[in-house]
């Protein structure tokens, strides 16, 4: 069977529905880097924080030492710095939490492209807060996008979420946008390609790999033939009233 042509999908498909503002919305000014890499002392850690590796670790006996660092102000300069701190604050991890300051630093940071900032609002909204009652629309929105640039945490958590069958609570238009995404982490957890795959999969791999494939097509062919009614789903954006694709949720 031959696969989707996620290329074609995103340069074509995605045009037709999403606004021309898109492409100019989606250029960010921040670099970062999808290498997973763990660190082996907090210097190479923050480096790498610097440099903007979003896979970057620490060992786990280093951890508990991060905090006091992160304090500094010198360091703020740096998104993925200002991140893990607020990460860190948003869980109590290493220091005593403050739910409000994080989100503060975390809301600007995603709006900016930053991913794993992306992934912290987009879990919030998955599963609900005092603050932020449960949103799946945007909270898959955000992960996607994070997806995108390569976060690893947001990729698994989208894995665990196609798993469950939980994204088919999405409207159509984002479960195919969705769809596409699994398809292509597939792809990449077999270091396989569109062109290859066939000589990568063991026949498991290429029933599961049909089966994202048929769900797929089934979403794009519904989506299409809703299209007409639709004057534009626009660009990305972010605002309280919606999400980066401006899909109805």
């Amino acid at each position: 069977m031959k696969p989707v042509n996620y290329d074609v999908l995103y340069d074509e498909l995605l045009r037709e529905y999403l606004g021309p503002e898109y492409y100019a919305a989606a250029e960010k000014p921040n670099i970062y880097f999808d290498t997973k890499i763990e660190a082996t002392t907090i210097d190479q850690y923050l480096i790498l924080l610097t440099k903007g590796y979003i896979n970057a670790e620490i060992r786990p006996e280093l951890d508990k030492h991060i905090m006091e660092l992160l304090e500094d102000n010198w360091f703020y300069q740096w998104p993925l710095i200002r991140c893990t701190y607020a990460s860190r604050l948003l869980f109590g991890t290493g220091c005593e939490a403050d739910t409000d300051r994080a989100i503060t630093i975390l809301d600007t940071l995603a709006k900016d492209g930053c991913p794993e900032a992306m992934f912290r609002i987009g879990q919030r909204y998955w599963y609900g807060t005092v603050q932020d009652p449960a949103n799946p629309g945007r909270a898959i929105c955000l992960c996607l996008e994070a997806s995108k640039k390569g976060y690893y945490q947001v990729q698994e958590f989208l894995k665990q979420v196609y798993q469950s069958g939980k994204y088919k609570k999405l409207n159509e238009e984002l479960q195919m946008f969705f769809v596409y995404e699994i398809l292509m982490l597939f792809l990449e957890s077999k270091n396989a390609t569109q062109e290859n795959y066939a000589k990568k999969f063991n026949e498991q791999e290429m029933e599961e790999f049909r089966k994202i494939v048929r769900r797929g097509k089934r979403l794009q062919k519904v989506v299409s033939e809703r299209a007409f009614m639709r004057s534009s789903v626009a660009g990305l954006a972010w605002s309280k009233d919606e999400g980066p694709y401006k899909i109805d949720f």
